[in-house]
């Protein structure tokens, strides 16, 4: 992170912040150098995009995924020991 800001180069990070509610969520940020005609930076541009269903829906995934491994793991000792 810091070595972007140095060389002014886009940043991006996903990252918890607390909201205006006190409630800490998931959140995608971005930040973008504006620079003048020589490369100088003149500010940056940033936005900040709530993806706490998005994180929330990766864990129930992940969590159902490793639901099924498990079963199939089973499953297949199941098997070995039918032979």
């Amino acid at each position: 992170r810091e070595r972007s800001v140095l060389a002014g180069e886009p940043y991006q990070i996903e990252i918890q912040l607390k909201r205006h509610d006190g409630v800490y969520h998931w959140f995608s940020a971005r930040v973008i150098p504006l620079k003048d005609a020589k490369g100088r930076i003149l500010g940056w541009y940033g936005s900040a995009v709530d993806i706490e269903d998005q994180k929330r829906a990766e864990h129930v995934l992940r969590s159902a995924n490793e639901e099924l491994e498990r079963r199939v793991e089973e499953r297949t000792a199941s098997l070995r020991a039918a032979v």
